[in-house]
């Protein structure tokens, strides 16, 4: 119904992720604005053509399209995966479904460049902790040394 379609085009434009449907003639069906602002392209523009197509101005998107590809491919790697895509890093997951017996493809796709730089900052300050803590260990264990050699010439 239209009250469906309306609500579902009012959930996807709320939604923070990329969602991208391709249907069994290779075009794009659905893209939302956080997956157009993700990809790089005019969301309108996108929309009827080939994923391949309006992709075609992305140096780096061939990363990308084997991740959203990979239902259809048994040998590739499946479930969730992070890909390059840009200066940015997605977490693509990629699933298949027939019309009339043809493949369709619906994937959603998240930013984790921040994530990821968040986590390798995080693992520093924590190396560098953990080292700041050794050394506290190191020059306690000095002290006491010392300590305890002041003791025996009392």
């Amino acid at each position: 119904t239209d009250t469906a379609a309306t609500d579902l085009a009012h959930l996807l434009d709320a939604v923070a992720d990329g969602v991208l449907s391709v249907g069994a003639d290779s075009r794009i069906m659905t893209l939302n604005p956080a997956g157009a602002a993700m990809l790089g392209v005019e969301r309108e523009e996108a929309l009827g053509q080939t994923l391949a197509m309006a992709l075609i101005e992305q140096d780096d998107a061939d990363e990308f399209l084997d991740a959203v590809l990979a239902p259809l491919q048994p040998d590739a790697p499946q479930g969730r995966r992070v890909v390059r895509f840009g200066e940015r890093r997605l977490s693509v997951e990629s699933r298949v479904w027939r019309v009339e017996g043809r493949p369709a493809l619906a994937a959603a796709f998240a930013d984790v460049t921040e994530v990821e730089r968040l986590q390798a900052e995080l693992a520093d300050n924590l190396a560098r902790l953990q080292d700041a803590f050794l050394e506290l260990e190191r020059k306690g264990a000095a002290e006491a040394r010392f300590a305890r050699r002041i003791g025996l010439l009392r």
